[in-house]
């Protein structure tokens, strides 16, 4: 009997179960269906651009660790250039990221290495390097396996669903394989995520004013005399028609693969988030589908527990946090002179790239290492200046725990911030790799220590932009806001299809008033020139007169 009652209520347990099952089963199918609020979105990232992928990678972590009405699943497409940063997050996050790689890592880098040197060397026309690499960049993807990859997954699930599998699509920088993915794969929303505010040439219907805004890669401020404002407007024209022949290159090779694309890079139905901490760059007009965001990897610091680095800044007066990537060799004589004026070093740096010998040569004030965390040194108040060599993530930060700064940064995308930091006198920079030796370096770092103007100055930005709304919190609302109301209410028509840059710009506007300029000067002179004659028409009739009567006196 009781093995009766156990067979009896073993089948009842295992027919509940089974049924319990057919409806979990068929409850997750139809959460497939409604997504049970996931909401899937590809990211394709420049290639070559590590603080890029910092900067994404922060927000991205921060909506997937901050969730509520929506759970996020990222798909990275990604080159092997820049893979080994998003393999150490999908070990440890394998749920919401997707990795996609591709290239021939080797060749992409000579190339996209060679084309940062030839525009740092020659920024007239080393573009033309640069559009190299992007080509590789096409051929590379285009010849791997992931477009295929994302397509059936996009269309079975379409097929089998009716609802799309990818929602959203983002990049840090536009770019053709970005926009073939949005078209092909029919993806509804379009996001620019762009870590850097130095994005106006990719943009080609954008109130982009020439008057205040210096174009990338230019020395000029935001108060410009008339020759600078006349170099920016034409060095702006002239990067807008190299980039459209670079597309027309670019789309070239899309189109050899079989797919139609046209050579406008840029999706006009977009949102765009832009890391733009205010007080640190130059203004610029926005219009509603634009969002500015602060600081995004600036934070609070943690107590730094590295006995080395602790035994050099109780030991010095005055410390110096130097954080570059290849440029040591450029300083290593300032060491010794600098150990004199009894001030301390910390760098940051792989050490693979300094000879060992140099490193037992360095002198006792001198600790390098490769593995520290910058915001917690930069965030030490016994840190008194931060030598960089101007990668913008680094200068935020510096800004933001306020600290003078020092920029060896000598890159072509570098000379805008450079030249922010020179303007707004919150430290000193060096625009041209000539002016890099031991006497200038050390005399500029006497000089930033010993003004307070650099201390004040960049204390006020820092109060700014720590003030701002967290960044990542903003990002997270933007991308909710999206899947909740999409972001086509946010575009401005004019800037869509309707309109030419040149009716954007009001150049045709521009033209009709120097025609009535022209009309007017013409009617004036008219004028001026019938009043002429018949004033000189009268004298002449007097004088004729005059004559005559002179005339019949003598007759």
């Amino acid at each position: 009997m009781n093995l009766a009652f156990y067979n009896k209520y073993t089948f009842l347990f295992i027919l509940i179960h089974f049924f319990v099952l057919i409806n979990t089963t068929y409850q997750k199918d139809q959460g497939k269906s409604n997504n049970f609020k996931i909401k899937r979105i590809i990211l394709t990232l420049f290639p070559g651009i590590s603080s890029h992928n910092l900067v994404v990678q922060n927000l991205l972590d921060y909506t997937i660790s901050n969730e509520n009405e929506f759970k996020y699943e990222y798909y990275i497409i990604s080159h092997k250039t820049d893979s080994k940063i998003w393999e150490n997050k999908i070990k440890s996050d394998n749920n919401s990221y997707k990795l996609y790689t591709y290239g021939d890592f080797i060749l992409y880098d000579e190339t996209i290495n060679s084309a940062i040197e030839e525009m740092n060397n020659n920024p007239t026309f080393g573009f033309f390097g640069f559009n190299k690499a992007m080509i590789l960049n096409i051929k590379q993807f285009m010849d791997s396996d992931i477009f295929s990859k994302l397509k059936k997954l996009q269309f079975d699930y379409k097929k089998k669903y009716n609802e799309d599998y990818f929602h959203m699509i983002a990049t840090d920088i536009p770019n053709f394989i970005h926009k073939l993915l949005y078209l092909e794969l029919n993806i509804k929303l379009n996001i620019y995520i762009q870590p850097s505010p130095l994005f106006q040439i990719y943009y080609p219907n954008f109130e982009f004013n020439t008057a205040y805004t210096p174009i990338i890669g230019s020395i000029y401020s935001d108060q410009m005399t008339f020759i600078q404002r006349l170099k920016n407007s034409f060095a702006f024209t002239y990067t807008k028609i190299l980039f459209k022949i670079f597309k027309m290159y670019q789309t070239q090779i899309i189109n050899s693969y079989g797919y139609d694309i046209d050579n406008n890079i840029y999706i006009y139905d977009s949102f765009h988030i832009i890391q733009y901490p205010l007080g640190l760059c130059f203004p610029f007009s926005i219009p509603p589908n634009f969002a500015l965001i602060g600081s995004v990897t600036s934070q609070k610091t943690q107590k730094i527990n590295d006995i080395n680095i602790e035994k050099i800044l109780n030991k010095y007066n005055r410390n110096i946090y130097i954080n570059i990537e290849n440029k040591i060799n450029d300083i290593i004589d300032i060491f010794k002179e600098l150990e004199k004026e009894n001030i301390g070093i910390i760098i940051s740096i792989e050490k693979d790239e300094i000879i060992d010998k140099e490193i037992k040569d360095f002198p006792k004030n001198v600790y390098i290492s490769k593995s520290l965390e910058r915001n917690n040194i930069l965030g030490d108040k016994r840190i008194n200046l931060f030598i960089t060599d101007g990668e913008f993530n680094s200068i935020q930060e510096s800004i933001y725990h306020e600290k003078p700064i020092i920029d060896l940064g000598i890159h072509f995308e570098h000379f805008n911030v450079d030249t922010f930091i020179k303007d707004k006198k919150i430290g000193e920079v060096f625009q041209s790799r000539e002016l890099i030796n031991r006497d200038n370096i050390i005399s500029l770092i006497k000089k930033v220590l010993n003004n307070d103007e650099y201390k004040i100055n960049i204390k006020k930005i820092g109060q700014i932009i720590k003030n701002m709304k967290n960044p990542k919190e903003e990002f997270k609302y933007w991308i909710d806001y999206g899947f909740k109301f999409g972001y086509n209410h946010l575009q401005i028509e004019s800037y869509k299809y309707k309109y030419s840059w040149i009716i954007i710009n009001g150049y045709d506007i521009a033209f009709v008033w120097i025609i009535i300029f022209i009309i007017i000067i013409y009617i004036i002179k008219r004028i001026y020139n019938c009043i002429h004659d018949c004033l000189c028409g009268k004298c002449e009739n007097k004088h004729k007169i005059r004559n005559k009567r002179n005339h019949y006196k003598f007759d």
